[in-house]
């Protein structure tokens, strides 16, 4: 699925294929997971959700 071209890493049709099909996966999962959810509740979750983020890797050292 990945290849090399002119010493860079690059997809093969395969990957192109397979990063096609994840990235509609990806956003039926978030359409369906999101459902009935506004803008701006989703806005703040993902805001609260990088702070506890960046609290927990402080806190990990």
């Amino acid at each position: 699925m990945i290849i090399m071209v002119d010493d860079r890493l690059s997809l093969s049709e395969l990957g192109h294929a397979k990063h096609t099909e994840a990235q509609k996966l990806v956003e039926e999962s978030r359409r369906d997971l999101s459902m009935g959810i506004g803008i701006d509740e989703y806005a703040m979750a993902v805001s609260v959700l990088e702070r506890m983020t960046l609290n927990a890797e402080r806190l990990a050292g």
